[in-house]
């Protein structure tokens, strides 16, 4: 008889299923630790195998939840703490479409365990506000972090299941994540314009991210690993501990993105996703950085986004070096995560030196350079194009489309291989 085997990735406990007890994609619980493991692969034995042991596909149960905060255009103006939602019947169980105080609109995810699936749930759920919204179809929504002056995040959840996560287990995680937060705000600065001096009118500055520059210190509060330990609840800091709520189980929150398109927000996931595994795996982290370098690692991400450099293990380098250590160090986490191309894609262009901020800079000042100031405004000229970059955007098409929508040719990044000794 051929026993299937599960060794669980973080206490080692070792136990056996017979086939018809185990099926891909199902939740098995490790019984010595309590750890949530998926199937992720079975391979059946040979013919002429009768009695085996065979080794069963499996990794941590690791489930993510989306909140993203967005402006909402019409006729080629933001406008101020509006708020919209799609038809209820589009609606779909997990999502919602909530009024966010500060801004208008907040999307929250349904829950996902896949990174490809997440994607399509981005979009599919980003789409319903123009499509399916009864004689509105004229509102859009703005995916950037700041235009007026209320800025708009992206927050990232991380649990382990229905049940969250236990206190214990998120300290571990939530410190072993800390020295990457520059990478994430790094790929997912995305607010270039902020209100000028002169009537408040939105400019094009040189930061890609002013939320966190002008709003850092108060929507998400630096904070050390030192000060992780104790657990002490703050939501205004850049990574917390949600604690149980009556409608939400526990859960680790990362505050630092701002409001992105779909491919941005995943491919932060996918850090995260990453992370936490090899975290529960038991799998140290090649990245430990002093305080000191961590805030020096931040500032230049807020301030220089992917063309900038970042800190590895007390090492100052430039983006692209630390992508491709990063992609070798943590390859068979992310091989088991299988990433499409719309996602990998964009740790592509980051090595290369393009982001979304880069993509809004440059649409601005090709439409300064196409449109007369003196009888166009650039700032209706953006809008119109936004409104349908991202309607295409979030209809299926990929980043060089959204990015010729918005008069910007990408650099050619197909080829770009992310990693050296088993590159991507």
């Amino acid at each position: 008889m051929t026993r299937f085997i599960i060794i669980c990735p973080r206490c080692n406990h070792k136990m056996d299923f017979a086939q018809t007890k185990i099926k891909v994609g199902e939740i098995q619980q490790c019984l010595r630790c309590k750890l949530d493991i998926k199937i992720t692969k079975i391979a059946l034995p040979e013919r002429n195998e009768s009695d085996s042991e065979e080794l069963v596909g499996i990794e941590p149960y690791v489930t993510n939840g989306v909140e993203i905060e967005s402006y909402l255009i019409k006729n080629c103006e933001i406008l101020e703490r509006s708020h919209i939602i799609p038809n209820s019947h589009v609606i779909e169980p997990g999502e919602s479409f909530t009024e966010d105080q500060t801004i208008g609109n907040e999307y929250i995810s349904p829950v996902f365990d896949d990174i490809n699936e997440g994607l399509f749930l981005l979009k599919n759920g980003l789409r319903k506000y123009r499509a399916f919204t009864e004689d509105r179809v004229e509102y859009q929504i703005g995916l950037f972090g700041s235009w007026l002056k209320d800025p708009a995040g992206t927050h990232i959840h991380i649990a382990l299941g229905e049940l969250g996560i236990e206190k214990e287990i998120a300290r571990g995680v939530m410190i072993y994540l800390h020295d990457y937060l520059p990478l994430i705000i790094a790929l997912s600065v995305n607010s270039p314009v902020y209100p000028g001096h002169i009537r408040k009118k939105p400019r094009l500055t040189s930061y890609p991210s002013n939320r966190l520059l002008k709003y850092g210190n108060t929507h998400c509060k630096s904070i050390s690993k030192i000060e992780i330990e104790p657990m002490a609840s703050d939501h205004w800091v850049e990574i917390n501990y949600n604690a149980y709520r009556k409608d939400k189980p526990p859960t680790i929150e990362i505050r630092v993105a701002d409001s992105n398109i779909p491919e941005y927000v995943m491919a932060c996931v996918l850090v995260l996703r990453v992370l936490t595994m090899a975290k529960l795996c038991g799998k140290s982290s090649p990245n430990i950085l002093s305080y000191k370098n961590f805030l020096k690692s931040k500032r230049r991400a807020i301030r220089s986004g992917v063309r900038g450099s970042l800190y590895w293990d007390n090492r100052k380098m430039r983006i692209s070096t630390y992508i491709d250590k990063f992609f070798d160090y943590f390859h068979e986490e992310i091989d088991n995560e299988n990433p499409n191309d719309e996602i990998l894609n964009v740790f592509r262009l980051a090595k290369l030196g393009w982001n979304n901020a880069v993509i809004m800079s440059h649409s601005i000042k090709a439409i300064k350079t196409l449109y007369s100031s003196k009888k166009f405004s650039w700032r209706r000229q953006f809008l119109q194009q936004y409104c349908e970059a991202i309607s295409s955007l979030l209809n299926g098409n990929n980043l060089s489309e959204f990015a010729q929508l918005l008069f910007v040719n990408l650099p050619s990044y197909e080829e770009v291989e992310l990693g050296v000794i088993n590159p991507f």
